[in-house]
Order: C-alpha cells, then sequence, then structure tokens
C-alpha cells in the first residue's frame, strides 16, 4: 500500500450499473467459479439510492441501467456479486 495517495474527491455518486453490466458481459473460462466484487465509496447514480450525495444524474444512469436490467444478467450467468462498501 506504499506509495498509494487518496484524494478527497467530493463524493459525487458514480456510475455503478455501468461497471457491473460490462463486468458482467465478460468472457469466463468453462466451469470457473465467477465473481464480481464492487468496491464502492459512494452510492449509483439516481435520487432512488441516495438523497444527500452530490449527483448531476438524479433521474439515474443515463444509458438506462439500473438493478432491475443488470442484476439479473449476473444472476443468469451464474456471477456471485460481492459488494464492500467504504465511507
Amino acid at each position: 500500500m506504499n506509495g498509494i495517495q487518496f484524494i478527497y474527491s467530493n463524493h459525487y455518486s458514480e456510475a455503478m450499473f455501468d461497471g457491473l453490466y460490462t463486468a458482467s458481459l465478460l468472457t469466463w473460462r468453462n466451469r470457473s467459479k465467477k465473481y464480481i466484487i464492487l468496491i464502492a465509496d459512494s452510492p449509483p447514480h439516481g435520487s432512488l439510492y441516495n438523497n444527500y450525495w452530490k449527483d448531476n444524474f438524479k433521474g439515474g444512469c443515463p444509458c438506462g441501467l439500473n438493478e432491475t436490467n443488470v442484476l439479473p444478467i449476473i444472476n443468469l450467468r451464474e456471477i456471485n456479486l460481492v459488494i464492500l462498501e467504504f465511507n
């Protein structure tokens, strides 16, 4: 961890569903155990997910991704999702 610099980012919400969707489309080896590990310090875009974070997209992700269309893909592809939240 030497050399890692943490910078205060003023905490804007993040394009979380974009990342999950992209990760869900990765190619996996047959019979591999599939995991997506999401490490976040801010909620996803949209007032549905937060009331107090700065968010340039209060209506949600501008590309239309959300839990209702991303999580079923992760489930269908039998990918384990681990979420770690840091504040």
